[in-house]
């Protein structure tokens, strides 16, 4: 992502085109994520902006500030051919996870971690007009019960 790392500020105080359209589409993108109906739509968005950041060039719909009102569908407005362009430039960009993923000198994480009730509540994100609901369920067949 070099290209966007990269970006300079110029003497108005603005960011380059780039990261002010990947800004708008963030915006956007994040008044999606406020609906449960436009849940999808969102994540597909986002998971395509995402593959379009690794190629380190923008392509379409990111190109271009996002229309307003409600986003099509990405697979409507997506030319097949952008698509499958972005689609291999990622794979070829996604080695260096692999690489990170295969990492053995990284030590193993501890597995016995116990958190006492209420801290692990503290630590749970909190919906602003919502509830917390905490379910658990569990079976003891030692005992011989079905």
């Amino acid at each position: 992502m070099t290209r966007f790392v990269g970006c300079k500020i110029d003497s108005s105080g603005a960011l380059c085109l780039d990261r002010q359209l990947i800004q708008k589409w963030l915006d956007k993108l994040h008044e999606l994520n406020k609906k449960y109906e436009t849940l999808n739509l969102s994540n597909d968005y986002i998971w395509f902006l995402l593959l379009v950041m690794q190629t380190n060039n923008l392509t379409e719909p990111f190109n271009k500030p996002p229309p307003e009102g409600e986003l099509p569908p990405l697979n409507t407005i997506m030319p097949r051919n952008v698509y499958e362009e972005v689609l291999k430039k990622s794979d070829a960009n996604s080695a260096w996870i692999d690489k990170v993923m295969s990492n053995k000198d990284v030590p193993e994480k501890s597995k016995d971690i116990e958190v006492a009730p209420p801290k692990f509540l503290a630590n749970q994100p909190r919906p602003k007009n919502g509830t917390i609901c905490y379910m658990a369920a569990f079976s003891n067949f030692s005992l011989g019960r079905e």
